[in-house]
């Protein structure tokens, strides 16, 4: 396989979303704002951001993030990142692109034009 072809699938590019969570400094506006995990034990004491990332499988860079708050699932802030990968664009996609976007057991496949 030639580099060229490292990353793309049925000749598009891909993009791998992956989700994570953050343990942050205990901080009453961090606490506030992103919520702490409640556990068998009750609420826990470290505030925990969550975080979904965009890859793109060609050269391995982060391209996009979204964060939210421990209570705003994985799958949520995917859809909300696809959305702004579908509106904003990754730095790859040219004017005319496809683009294949993998997220667990999903592929979203879009065709991306615009005018001019």
């Amino acid at each position: 396989m030639e580099a060229g072809e490292v990353g793309i699938w049925h000749g598009r590019r891909v993009c791998l979303l992956d989700g994570s969570t953050l343990r942050l400094p205990a901080e009453s506006s961090l606490s506030a704002h992103y919520g702490v995990p409640k556990g068998k034990w009750g609420v826990g004491h470290w505030p925990t951001l969550r975080v979904v990332a965009g890859f793109d499988l060609w050269s391995g860079a982060v391209e996009a993030v979204e964060e939210g708050p421990y209570r705003e699932s994985e799958i949520a802030l995917a859809l909300r990142l696809v959305r702004r990968i579908l509106l904003d664009a990754f730095s790859w996609v040219t004017a005319t692109s496809d683009c294949i976007i993998y997220f667990r057991y999903w592929i979203i496949s879009a065709r991306i034009s615009w005018p001019g």
